[in-house]
């Protein structure tokens, strides 16, 4: 069992480096200051941790008018996917509470700390509608690529009715995450159920090109998740350990008797 979960880890943590540059790259850096979709996210749990837990949640209900229910936002920190993705997942499913929360922090906070100058540039950021769409591709990101990858990775295998993580596996692994970002980056995602309410917001945003920018921000979107899953799948086949499985790992997979590898990869070839 925790060589099952050592193989997890390691193979979900090697996905730290496509996500952080692609994340970066399209959807900007965090850190105060900084006017990006990531930094939105940041607000919010900067603005929760400096409260505390129990303070904060009191603060929650006298903004919002609702309880806050479940665990608090993880701290979203690049070199670990997780907090990353389930950041902006949380933020976005709460998305309109999220702007009054800033907006009652700017009215009632101290004008010269630092929750204050958070909470109003972070409510800025959050009447942007493509602060929205933003974090909604990501929240829908998630979902479809890393929580099917990561059950497909837990998945128990049909015929052995063991956990399989022979270097066979690890092959097949690789193998079907590859698969999934080259349909993603061919536009797939336009038709997934996961991506639905993404491409709704995306319609919505406007297709008027606003003085001193060069693009609209229907168009800027678009363009920012065209280079996102770009950026993602050429780090993930060039600048990460996975690239060695597809290349002398698959020669192994077909070199030895393994029946099962050899149709895994030949498939993928094919």
């Amino acid at each position: 069992m925790f060589y099952v979960w050592y193989i997890i880890t390691c193979m979900l943590h090697t996905h730290s480096k496509p996500l952080e540059l692609a994340w970066e790259e399209v959807f900007g850096e965090f850190g105060i200051g900084n006017k990006t979709s990531s930094q939105f996210s940041y607000a919010c749990w900067y603005v929760q941790n400096n409260l505390g837990s129990k303070f904060f949640k009191k603060v929650w209900k006298r903004a919002t008018q609702t309880d806050w229910v479940g665990d608090i936002l993880p701290q979203p920190v690049l070199s670990r996917w997780g907090s990353l993705l389930k950041t902006a997942t949380m933020v976005y499913t709460q998305y309109d509470n999220w702007v009054l929360f800033h907006a009652y922090l700017y009215q009632c906070a101290m004008s010269n700390g630092s929750i204050y100058k958070t909470a109003k540039d972070a409510l800025a950021l959050g009447k942007n509608a493509e602060t929205r769409v933003h974090l909604c591709f990501l929240a829908a990101f998630g979902q479809f690529y890393w929580t099917s990858g990561y059950n497909w990775l837990c998945r128990i295998d049909k015929t052995t009715k063991l956990d399989g993580h022979s270097s066979h596996e690890a092959l097949q692994f690789v193998l079907y995450w590859s698969n999934l970002l080259s349909k993603l980056e061919r536009g797939q995602w336009k038709t997934h159920s996961d991506f639905e309410e993404c491409l709704e917001l995306i319609e919505a945003l406007s297709k008027s090109v606003a003085e001193g920018q060069k693009l609209s921000p229907y168009e800027s979107t678009k363009q920012r998740i065209e280079i996102f899953l770009q950026s993602y799948r050429t780090t993930f086949e060039s600048k990460t350990g996975f690239g060695r499985w597809k290349s002398s790992m698959g020669t192994f997979g077909l070199a030895t008797c393994d029946n099962k590898a050899s149709r895994i990869l030949a498939h993928h070839i094919v």
